[in-house]
């Protein structure tokens, strides 16, 4: 998987495609098998998007903390795209 540089995550979102970890199966054991989840965030009229998984939402202040996240792991589109078609993180 390419990876492109780490943003500051203090900086505000941008666009691109990125990951993060999602909710562990077990809430006995929060911190094993968590899955990645893909993330793209986008522009559109001036507003900014973000989709977590297949989950899309207007940046606001709960997506902005969730951009601290994914602002540590940048990937390129195309690993995105088959990340998210394929579900596959190779």
């Amino acid at each position: 998987m390419s990876l492109a540089e780490p943003l500051h995550p203090d900086s505000q979102p941008r666009d691109g495609w990125y990951w993060v970890y999602g909710k562990a199966p077990d809430p006995k054991k929060p911190r094993t098998n968590r899955p990645q989840v893909p993330v793209r965030v986008w522009t559109v009229e001036h507003r900014q998007w973000v989709q977590f998984g297949n989950n899309i939402f207007p940046v606001n202040d709960r997506t902005q903390h969730d951009w601290l996240f994914a602002a540590k792991h940048p990937i390129s589109e195309e690993d995105y795209e088959a990340i998210y078609i394929t579900g596959d993180w190779k």
